[in-house]
């Protein structure tokens, strides 16, 4: 019996991944596109069997016509959250059929989309806090790391930092990071 080929379409390239591993680990064989046009040139040559969306019928409802409009007979569902964020269905353009929780398709199907949602929320969880942690000093090329945890040690603020002569910076760098700390905020005065 041959695989089933299964088609990800996804924009965040490690969430398309995450699916594709899954898939495979489950025995399909799967592939990836990282945009709509990627995705309608796979489906036109690489003829895949099924393409499953981390969405509800207002995602299956827009990809359908384009689908047809393409010649690619493929079923497209995609997956129906309950309150809690579970899959309750799948979905098609015309109804849902209920997942039972009993179901091995449940269990396919929200394993994935549970590694999905894990991976959406550390995600940007991560991102947010490089984001908060990011300070000027992270902009001054020859400041790393242990340098600016010395400064911020010393100085508490890059505002503290800034008002500072070269002689109160140097006796925490040196006097060669000082003077450079010193050229980067008197550039940005002007």
């Amino acid at each position: 019996m041959d695989k089933k080929k299964i088609l990800v379409v996804e924009d965040e390239k490690a969430i398309a991944d995450i699916l594709v591993f899954n898939l495979g680990r489950e025995g399909y064989d799967t592939m990836a596109a990282y945009d709509g046009a990627e995705g309608l040139h796979k489906a036109l040559t690489e003829s895949p069997d099924l393409i499953l969306l981390d969405g509800g019928k207002g995602h299956v409802g827009a990809i359908r016509p384009l689908l047809r409009e393409m010649g690619i007979d493929v079923p497209v569902y995609g997956m129906v959250k309950d309150d809690k964020h579970r899959t309750r269905a799948i979905t098609e353009d015309g109804g849902e059929i209920a997942i039972q929780s009993t179901r091995a398709v449940f269990t396919l199907v929200s394993s994935i989309q549970d590694e999905v949602h894990r991976f959406a929320i550390t995600f940007h969880r991560d991102k947010r806090s490089k984001h908060a942690l990011h300070s000027e000093l992270d902009d001054i090329k020859g400041i790393g790391p242990k340098t600016k945890e010395a400064l911020m040690k010393a100085f508490k603020t890059v505002k503290k930092m800034r008002e500072s002569d070269v002689e109160s910076l140097a006796e925490v760098v040196g006097r060669q990071k000082a003077e450079l700390l010193r050229e980067y905020f008197d550039s940005k005065k002007q």
